[in-house]
């Protein structure tokens, strides 16, 4: 029978520990995969030519002259968007406010995630080894709703970026004059945390669910999982799964972070905004942009976790919270 043995019972060192190394984390994830994401949203933001025909856009006629037609897809959004904006200004644009919300939220999920799971029964593991998903699947939960308050505003920030010049989207000068505007004009609640709920709602399944199909995965693949491609391959794996589960509350949340406030606001709440999306573009809309958000989910999961496991390696090279002792 397995026992098992806590190899560093300084609890307070390994939240440290896993705070810095989480940050760095979502850090580095951030700056590789932040071009998908910019030409994710821009595919969720832009409506269906049904619409468009219906004569109930809400596309501008602005953006009709600045873009000419609809984005085809990825490689057709990411030319244009360099074509027009370039790199730094088009695909990197909100980059800052992602890492100013990205590294404290990251760094306080894997923190809680980490420290959460070691108080469960078996420190999350059952008496024969396998990962309790029950365990993952609650802490995880746990972690992601503290760091919920971090990550809104500057997700908030970033996407108004990203999307500038689209619809009724409007431009910013920098991160933190999109900050004050949005403060000023929209207010804290229904501005900086627009589309709260819905991030809520999308974020802590998506996270549950990440980390429990990562630790199936360690699992199931047992020492190769220890290397840098069995870890790069079970966080992708996580990251798709997750990613794709949970894509048309993305679709929602996007909505409803991007649209401006006023009499004409489109989405009223997450269900409002959901009913509207069936009625108007039909079922396929909540999944627009489930390619793009896979293909930068899945390797951003990957980086982050194998990220955070090697950190965690180099700066402990003798922790291992729980694994089975030798017989």
């Amino acid at each position: 029978m397995l026992e098992f043995v806590n190899r560093d019972s300084g609890r307070g060192i390994n939240l440290l520990v896993d705070t810095l190394a989480g940050g760095l984390a979502g850090a580095l994830a951030d700056l590789l995969m932040h071009p998908v994401d910019t030409i994710k949203a821009r595919l969720q933001v832009q409506q269906s030519s049904r619409v468009k025909r219906s004569g109930e856009s809400r596309w501008s006629s602005r953006d009709e002259l600045a873009h000419g037609r609809p984005y085809r897809g990825m490689l057709d959004c990411a030319v244009r968007i360099v074509r027009e904006q370039g790199v730094r200004g088009g695909l990197y644009a909100g980059l800052s406010a992602v890492l100013l919300g990205s590294v404290p939220s990251h760094a306080i999920t894997f923190a809680s995630y980490k420290y959460l799971k070691s108080w469960t029964p078996g420190g999350g593991y059952g008496a024969d080894g396998i990962p309790n998903w029950w365990s993952d699947v609650v802490s995880a939960s746990a972690a992601d709703l503290l760091a919920l308050s971090t990550y809104v505003p500057a997700e908030v920030v970033a996407k108004r970026l990203q999307v500038a010049g689209m619809g009724p989207a409007r431009d910013y000068s920098s991160p933190f004059h999109a900050l004050r505007v949005i403060a000023r004009t929209e207010g804290i609640r229904k501005g900086l945390y627009a589309g709260a709920t819905a991030t809520m709602f999308r974020d802590v399944p998506f996270t549950a669910l990440q980390f429990a199909i990562f630790e199936q995965m360690k699992s199931l693949l047992g020492d190769f999982a220890q290397t840098s491609g069995g870890m790069l391959l079970c966080g992708l794996t996580a990251g798709a799964g997750a990613g794709a589960a949970t894509t048309p509350l993305d679709v929602v949340k996007t909505r409803l972070q991007t649209q401006h406030i006023g009499a004409d606001r489109a989405y009223r709440g997450v269900l409002h905004c959901l009913r509207t999306i069936l009625a108007e573009e039909g079922p396929a809309a909540l999944f627009k942009g489930v390619f793009p958000r896979i293909v930068w989910v899945a390797p951003a999961s990957a980086v982050t976790l194998a990220a955070y496991e090697q950190l965690i390696r180099w700066i402990q090279p003798n922790r291992q919270t729980l694994t089975p002792a030798s017989e």
